[in-house]
């Protein structure tokens, strides 16, 4: 019973982000699908044809690629900005546009780098440790109205959550309080999705430390 107990579980370790990640996956072409599906299943409807699932998607990609192709021509840029300027005139949806634009920006840009590092710091109390993933320095208010607190430096670590680390909080914590890790981004998220169980044995050593200094954000 304990070798069976023992395989079962292996399995289930090793079918899980296999099977979340299809989900996802099977989850976003739905929806993408139904953006535009909806419009051409009615059409379609009239002419008397049938739908075919994938058709929204498709016309999605080919109206981004399209919009795409109309930024690298004169006229298409002139019509952008013209848009643009009508929604910036927008008090509630300028503001959510550049927000979202600014988002957007951080995950496509190659000299960002959204996830630099992976951390341990002692969350959501003290002698509890939780993993996560520095941003940058943080600064401005923040760092102004922690000052008289501080005596290091504080960094912007997004803590992720389990096994969907694409949700999470954000916690503000002193430089000398973040442990760094030497495993890798991409390491720490599969530690993260398997609840702990998926850990690389072959890690060099662990050390702690602060993050460089060659790290973006206000100091």
């Amino acid at each position: 019973m304990k070798r069976l107990r023992r395989l079962f579980m292996t399995g289930v370790i090793t079918i899980t982000p296999v099977g979340l990640s299809i989900m996802v996956l099977v989850g976003v072409f739905n929806w993408l699908d139904r953006v535009l599906g909806r419009m051409i299943q009615s059409i379609l409807l009239e002419l008397g044809l049938p739908y075919i699932p994938g058709l929204g998607f498709i016309l999605l990609v080919l109206v981004i690629l399209g919009v795409g192709l109309l930024t690298q021509i004169y006229v298409g840029r002139q019509l952008l900005l013209v848009g643009q300027c009508f929604v910036e005139r927008i008090p509630f949806l300028s503001k959510l546009v550049r927000a979202v634009r600014q988002i957007m920006d951080s995950f496509v840009t190659s000299k960002s780098e959204l996830f630099r590092q992976a951390v341990l710091v002692q969350y959501p109390r003290q002698g509890i440790w939780s993993i996560g993933f520095l941003t940058r320095r943080a600064g401005g208010e923040i760092r102004e109205r922690l000052r008289p607190q501080l005596d290091n430096r504080l960094l912007s670590v997004f803590i992720p959550t389990t096994p969907n680390p694409t949700s999470g909080m954000l916690v503000f914590v002193p430089e000398d309080d973040a442990i760094l890790l030497e495993m890798s981004v991409e390491e720490a998220v599969k530690l993260v999705v398997s609840g702990g169980a998926l850990v690389n044995q072959a890690m060099p050593g662990e050390r702690a430390g602060r993050p460089d200094a060659s790290l973006p954000g206000q100091v």
